[in-house]
């Protein structure tokens, strides 16, 4: 998972850290604080993993869009354009009895079009209760050279058969050059060592799980992949397969369904013409509703459950859960978040009073727009307002809402 991020460039971020802590992490603020640039930073990230930069900053608006349009000096903002976007994240992963800790780097530079650079990753294996020690570095040590890459690797901390396509380096230290100079270094790391191959699975299934419910309505080709994409495309069909593989898990969801909609008692996949999937609801008295006739709120609730159920994600980003939803399914989603990620970084944004009030004190990020550029901090005297909560009885929303505790527009 994904835990600690630095920007510096990206819109509104400016030599930005953020640490974020296992569980639910609550961005909020008011619109332009820069809630969405904190998410889209993950998107990046993971585009860049799968080789599909430029196709993930075209449908952020283009290269104009991206690049910081002012910068901070001292309490004014001066108008320079940055070409230069500095993106830094540090992740954990535990799996297969292997537990390791890794930090990924890039540069994106903006020059006749979009380079890649200073890409960098860095694994430690932990060998000892605690302790980590440096397994891999792959890094491009030159931007001028975006085909060579240089491997560090020590051995004797690798998994067996992870260098038999090296000659043996007493300084164990490898020169690699490799043509794939529009993809990501995993797409060499992956192929020769295991820890690559997991770190890239982690770093690829941190996205933000942001459902379109008219998209998600909408009839699958089955010749389309069985998972469901992060707007919700494809939910059909990952409702198909979860029906013939993952029954247990449809039918967790069909439970908290019935949590949220009394009457609801089950889904079912339903093929059109041998061509096409979609479903429908089935109610308790056997009335049955066709996925294009689902309410909004509904059609979110299944896909955000779907997207939790079939990716594997260790950092999840959901932006305003409370769009389409009631109040009350909400305050259950909020529940239900809490107990899975535990062992996981979850990451919301929300403007919405009733989430905040089932929010703990500690889960909360307050961002705000300073002369252009995002701030994002934890709370201050967390205790002294859990105290206040206990004792009053109003929430984090209340207190959020009445202008306490920062991050709306008059505390700017």
């Amino acid at each position: 998972m994904i835990n600690k991020i630095k920007v510096d460039g990206f819109k509104s971020l400016s030599n930005i850290s953020l640490t974020f802590t296992k569980g639910l992490n609550v961005l909020i603020g008011p619109n332009g604080s820069g809630k969405t640039n904190l998410c889209q930073i993950f998107g990046l990230i993971s585009a860049n993993v799968r080789g599909r930069i430029l196709h993930n900053i075209l449908s952020l608006g283009g290269v104009n869009s991206i690049f910081t349009k002012s910068k901070l000096k001292g309490k004014r903002s001066i108008n320079v354009k940055s070409k230069l976007i500095k993106i830094w994240c540090q992740g954990e992963l535990k799996e297969e009895r292997v537990s390791l800790r890794y930090i990924y780097s890039f540069s994106i530079r903006m020059k006749e079009n979009i380079m890649i650079e200073k890409e960098k990753i860095v694994i430690d294996v932990e060998k000892e209760s605690g302790i980590y020690k440096k397994a891999i570095e792959i890094s491009q040590p030159s931007p001028n050279n975006p085909n060579k890459f240089k491997i560090k690797v020590v051995p004797k901390l690798m998994g067996p058969n992870q260098l038999k396509k090296f000659k043996k380096s007493n300084k164990n230290e490898i020169i690699l050059k490799t043509y794939a100079s529009n993809k990501s270094i995993f797409a060499i790391g992956s192929y020769l060592f295991k820890y690559c191959f997991m770190v890239e699975q982690d770093i690829k299934a941190s996205d933000v799980l942001d459902i379109d419910p008219h998209i998600a309505k909408k009839p699958s080709d089955i010749l389309e992949p069985t998972k469901m994409y992060f707007n919700g495309k494809g939910l059909s069909n990952a409702i198909y397969n979860m029906s013939k593989n993952q029954p247990n898990s449809l039918k967790a969801i069909n439970e908290f369904l019935s949590k949220i909609y009394p009457r609801h008692k089950l889904i079912e996949p339903h093929t059109k013409d041998g061509e096409s999937n979609t479903f429908v609801l089935v109610d308790k008295n056997g009335t049955k509703c066709f996925a294009q006739n689902i309410s909004d709120g509904t059609i979110k609730t299944l896909g955000l459950l779907v997207g939790m159920m079939t990716h594997r994600h260790n950092t999840l980003i959901i932006e305003e859960l409370e769009n389409y939803l009631h109040p009350w399914a909400c305050q259950i989603f909020i529940n239900r978040l809490r107990e899975i990620s535990k062992n996981k970084v979850y990451i919301l944004t929300t403007h919405s009073e009733t989430i905040l009030n089932n929010i703990k004190p500690k889960e909360v990020i307050i961002c705000n727009n300073v002369g252009g550029g995002t701030t994002a901090v934890r709370m201050r005297d967390i205790k002294q307002l859990e105290n206040t909560i206990k004792y009053s009885g109003f929430g984090v929303g209340y207190h959020y809402v009445g202008g306490l505790l920062g991050g709306t527009p008059q505390n700017d």
